[in-house]
């Protein structure tokens, strides 16, 4: 045999040596025979819904494929009509977006959704172009007209735009359900809860904090459906088209009753200016009509679930009967261990593809949501629950708060390298702290802070753009300075939040969608929290402390007062809008101040009622200005009693003392407060008929 035959066949057993080394040192790593998670996943969105149902996903890769595959390849579960929000692979509800206007997407999506949800099905001149406006039809399954339930994978929608409704939660789905069974659903967790609990929480899930945004929106809505027109910035009813508040028994249907107010408005004296103060009018009018509405509806909601055997009322309190009907006879937690979690079982499941992990992150992080989610309202009711039930979800606030920091790690470890799972898991870290917090545990308070910020600083190590982790990590940090740090370490972390931001700012000049950063609202956080930065060293806690000693050592009333309020003022700067507890801190020496002062004149008054106002609370600031116009003569006290009852909805009392300022405070007509108590005592007589 000639050698270099030899050499080509010794040559070739090296090589394939080497390529079998190759494969079974590296199959390992790459066997994805059980990578099942995507079909896993899939399934069991689809298994998490009832029979004919709408399903509705936010349009993700893992959830759009994996539908699309059982549906068009599998042809399972024919009775789901699914739909992803920007239709590249199921029908495209909203239209094609090609052809529409950017300013018009959310005037589409409400009528659509609305439709969809209340059981018709949107249809376009070109299934293929689908231009022009849609028209809507009854959904039928087998020939026959059905109202479909409406299952969705996120909860982005405004649910009181539709009717009365909340989100059940179903495992990894949302279904939108008859807002009357989340009482049933309270009931089930605590057997029996006070009255004035359960329609405090109802109101909170039928009525919104409504905005002049959120009015408009309804209003382009109104126009869409002719009963209103906007004419020259004018909002005015169509005669023709009357719309009308006649809401069934048991249903409040806040949509309607704003409508119903809006088309009031714009029927008198020719309609009402699209401004902010005909829109504030209007969410005014609406609060005034739930009050009178709402007590009625609760009260028949009640009365028909205990006709249907779900609740029985007894005195102030209701009581759990039975449960109502579940997809697959299984509640929340249960779907859970209904699906399969076959990714533990693999191997190599942490060098799955981007996607395919995400499923196994999102997982966790939605179970450790949820418990925490949980906590927070079993912390709120505990006070009010019966004994034995108060037991009982004492035990579950122990099981839940040990399960959820292994949720959090199993979530960041198949998330490694994607910075909005590991922003997520240190906000649940952040809400752990602050349950500790409370709960006076301040060492486990400070452990689950730094693991927050561990986490943060993982996302931001993941992607140098992901400015919603510089910024958190930047409020976790002030937070574990003014709370957990040393006087000796904290110039340590307020550094290399300065450091972060201008980064952060650097990194935002790379980005070609920036053509001017400073005009950016992230621009402005960072400058925000660099200020903010700036305040906190600008009163190092050393000087806290020893003002702190100097209080605990001084006799005299008014000087102790004086004290107080400058470790207020202390408090808080380095409040510095970031951490609410030293805002709290602050709002407690400032009330020492109120407590022990002796010396109550027009300054004291002015001091006090300023700062209610500025911390939002109505009740102490009128408290106090009646209390400073009883004992002054200072005329800007009629503005502050008029200010306070405007806002505790006292519309008489306050036109009464705007007059009063207005007539005695003719030296301030330039001001700011002057020439609001104009604008409020027309809007006033405007809103009285007068």
């Amino acid at each position: 045999m000639r050698k270099s035959v030899v050499v080509d066949i010794l040559l070739g057993l090296v090589f394939l040596v080497l390529v079998a080394f190759t494969y079974f040192q590296n199959y390992k790593y790459n066997d994805n025979s059980k990578d099942w998670l995507n079909h896993d996943y899939s399934l069991g969105l689809l298994k998490s819904t009832s029979t004919n149902t709408v399903l509705m996903t936010e349009g993700g890769d893992n959830q759009v494929f994996g539908l699309a595959y059982f549906q068009m390849v599998e042809f399972k579960r024919p009775d789901v009509v699914c739909y992803d929000q920007k239709g590249n692979v199921f029908k495209r509800i909203y239209g094609d977006l090609r052809y529409l206007p950017g300013f018009n997407l959310q005037l589409r999506m409400d009528i659509v959704d609305y439709n969809i949800i209340n059981g018709k099905e949107p249809f376009y001149k070109s299934e293929l172009g689908t231009k022009g406006e849609p028209t809507f039809e009854d959904y039928t399954l087998k020939g026959q007209i059905t109202k479909k339930n409406v299952f969705m994978t996120w909860t982005g929608k405004e649910l009181w735009k539709y009717g009365d409704y909340y989100y059940k939660k179903y495992g990894m789905m949302y279904r939108v359900s008859d807002a009357k069974y989340f009482i049933v659903d309270k009931l089930k967790e605590f057997n029996s809860l006070p009255v004035s609990y359960l329609s405090s929480r109802y109101k909170s899930i039928l009525v919104p904090n409504l905005s002049a945004q959120k009015v408009f929106e309804v209003i382009r809505v109104m126009e869409y459906d002719r009963y209103v027109s906007i004419v020259s910035n004018k909002v005015v009813a169509n005669p023709s088209k009357v719309f009308s508040y006649n809401p069934p028994s048991g249903k409040l249907l806040f949509i309607d009753l704003l409508k119903d107010t809006i088309y009031s408005q714009a029927s008198k004296g020719g309609g009402f200016d699209l401004d902010f103060g005909s829109l504030n009018l209007i969410i005014s009018k609406v609060k005034d009509r739930v009050d009178q509405n709402f007590g009625r509806v609760f009260s028949s909601v009640l009365s028909e679930l205990q006709r249907e055997g779900y609740i029985l009322v007894r005195g102030d309190r209701v009581y759990f009967v039975k449960d109502y009907d579940h997809p697959n006879g299984l509640d929340t937690l249960d779907y859970y261990k209904f699906y399969k979690n076959r990714w533990k079982e693999t191997p190599v499941s942490l060098w799955w593809d981007y996607l395919t992990r995400e499923i196994a992150a999102s997982y966790n992080y939605g179970l450790a949501q949820y418990y925490i989610d949980r906590i927070n309202e079993y912390t709120s009711v505990t006070n009010i629950l019966e004994p034995e039930p108060r037991k009982e979800i004492t035990e579950k606030i122990r099981e839940y708060i040990n399960l959820i920091p292994d949720h959090i790690e199993e979530s960041a470890k198949y998330g490694y390298d994607m910075a909005p799972i590991l922003h997520n898991g240190g906000m649940l870290y952040y809400q752990l702290s602050r349950y500790y917090s409370g709960g006076g545990n301040v060492e486990e308070a400070k452990r689950y802070l730094l693991k927050a910020m561990e986490l943060m600083k993982r996302a931001i190590d993941t992607d140098m753009f992901a400015f919603y982790a510089f910024v958190r990590y930047s409020i976790f940090a002030v937070e574990y300075v003014n709370n957990f740090a040393s006087p000796e370490e904290e110039g340590k972390y307020l550094d290399e939040v300065k450091l972060l931001m201008d980064m952060a700012i650097k990194n935002m000049s790379y980005r070609k969608e920036y053509k001017d950063i400073t005009k950016t609202r992230e621009y402005q956080d960072f400058n925000s929290i660099k200020n903010a930065v700036d305040r906190i060293k600008s009163v190092p806690k050393s000087d806290i402390l020893s003002l702190e000693v100097q209080i605990e050592s001084t006799q005299d009333s008014e000087a102790k007062a004086n004290l107080y309020l400058s470790l207020a003022d202390k408090y808080f700067a380095r409040f510095a809008g970031i951490d609410v507890n030293m805002l709290n801190k602050g709002k407690a020496a400032f009330e020492k101040f109120v407590a022990f002062k002796k010396v109550k004149d027009a300054q004291f008054y002015r001091i006090v009622i300023n700062f209610y106002r500025m911390m939002g609370d109505m009740n102490n600031m009128y408290k106090y200005a009646v209390e400073g116009l009883k004992n002054t003569k200072d005329n800007y006290l009629y503005f502050a009693v008029g200010f306070a009852a405007d806002n505790l909805g006292r519309q008489i009392e306050a036109l009464d003392n705007y007059s009063k300022f207005i007539d005695t405070s003719s030296n301030l007509k330039n001001s700011q407060e002057y020439n609001f108590a104009l604008r409020r005592i027309s809007e006033i007589k405007k809103y009285l008929g007068r």
